[in-house]
């Protein structure tokens, strides 16, 4: 739901939007849309002192409920002017709703079809800082505030993401399991996981390596349209080929060894460089061993706890760090809309870190899942991860690392990560529940 009004508001320690028959409290009119059952309402509001509102709370989530119906519900009001600012405009009508405009059109801020309201909220504010530093005398600043969970997406244009492919192959003796392009520069190169079926010598999977190597020289796997275009019907460059018995492990990264092929264009004396009692030269495949893979793999054995243990487990640590983002955030808003001073925040978040070091600790001691449930946890690993990070910015702890400036660059960058972190969750969870064989979300 979208409300937008350009007009004449009041001063004073009320405000009001004026009409040529009367006055209607700009409060009550925030109150009421946000009453509306609409999942997501944004005010649009383009008066003098329409920065004069408050928004109730911040959002939260509940411990059983999804992303999907998390992010976006709620209400977010961005306003042309401050409290104590008059809105101007000129020939070419009022300077906010032309920003407005141009930022609702602009396609530097379109990302994958999609424009998010906190990228055009920050693009506003921006370009009417710029207006103020350009034109002292008629300073004027947008503020914004939201009691919304994450951020609301705006589709403005079709997209057709690139469909990576991967290979799949299997026989009596092993599975490709997956096919990884990590190309750099002008190398095409590729991260191989291979399923060992049956235990193998040290001289077979020499063989076995081989054979993988032959079948990958001309593959074409790529992560975007740029790398095909590049790559396209040329030889491999470098191939890392990792081997593990169980699935279970390759899920984890635990691996028995790793094979690495390079062409005689590469700096071989490099790549098949012995230093160390782990590598080996058998049949002229250079190999590393990790000593450590049984036990790691016994462990993770006897750590595997049910689904619904673990996906309890992660929504408890979920909601309650979601819960402390949203705070945070909210915070970081006021400062930006200079409601704040730095120190105050720093007053305000520095509290919330222990807690948030806490849960991320947590976190990381999380039982293992099945397969099954596995991308789903490796999802929320890192929206946890994201949210740690703001406890490194705003955090007397960390004060003299960074100067306000970039304290404030990385803190928005960090922002739009947990939104992106939030979204590609919100997408996971929404493939779960249109494939329940996979039991994932119950």
């Amino acid at each position: 739901m979208f409300f937008f009004f350009s007009g004449h508001g009041t001063s004073g320690e009320i405000h009001n939007f004026v009409f040529s028959d009367g006055l209607l409290n700009t409060q009550d009119i925030i109150n009421k849309i946000s009453e509306s059952l609409a999942k997501s309402k944004v005010l649009f509001i383009d008066r003098c002192y329409s920065g004069n509102f408050k928004v109730e709370g911040t959002k939260s989530n509940n411990l059983e409920e999804s992303v999907e119906s998390f992010q976006g519900r709620g209400y977010a009001v961005l306003s042309g002017s401050n409290a104590i600012e008059p809105s101007y405009g000129g020939s070419n009508g009022s300077i906010f709703t032309n920003v407005l405009c141009d930022g609702l059109s602009n396609k530097i801020l379109i990302k994958k079809g999609e424009l998010s309201l906190y990228d055009l909220q920050l693009w506003v504010k921006r370009l009417l800082e710029i207006h103020t530093l350009n034109n002292p005398d008629t300073p004027q600043h947008a503020i914004y505030r939201a009691n919304i969970g994450g951020t609301i997406y705006f589709k403005v244009s079709e997209y057709i993401p690139y469909e990576k492919g991967n290979i799949y192959y299997e026989n009596e003796d092993y599975i490709i399991k997956s096919v990884e392009p990590v190309h750099h520069g002008l190398k095409k190169r590729y991260s191989v996981r291979i399923l060992l079926k049956k235990p193998f010598s040290d001289a077979e999977i020499a063989d076995v390596s081989k054979n993988i190597q032959k079948k990958l020289l001309f593959c074409d796997v790529y992560n975007n349209k740029i790398q095909e275009d590049r790559y396209k019907g040329t030889p491999s460059d470098i191939i890392w080929i990792y081997f593990a018995f169980y699935n279970r492990d390759i899920i984890r990264g635990n691996y028995y060894c790793k094979t690495t092929w390079v062409n005689d264009n590469q700096d071989k004396a490099y790549w098949y460089s012995l230093e160390g009692s782990n590598k080996r030269l058998i049949k002229d495949v250079h190999i590393e061993f990790y000593p450590q893979y049984k036990i790691i793999s016994n462990f993770i054995s006897d750590n595997i706890r049910s689904n619904d243990e673990v996906r309890y487990k992660v929504k408890e640590i979920r909601y309650q760090m979601i819960t402390y983002a949203e705070a945070i955030i909210s915070l970081f808003n006021e400062y930006q809309n200079n409601t704040i001073s730095e120190e105050e925040l720093f007053a305000s978040v520095t509290p919330y870190s222990s807690v948030l070091d806490r849960l991320f600790f947590e976190s990381n001691d999380l039982p293992f899942s099945d397969e099954t449930v596995s991308e789903w946890v490796e999802a929320n690993m890192s929206l946890f991860s994201t949210i740690h990070d703001f406890t490194l910015f705003y955090n007397e702890k960390f004060r003299n690392i960074r100067d306000s400036s970039n304290r404030k660059l990385v803190m928005q960058s960090t922002v739009l990560r947990y939104y992106e972190d939030l979204k590609n969750l919100k997408e996971l969870e929404q493939k779960m529940v249109e494939k329940p064989h996979l039991d994932l979300m119950r």
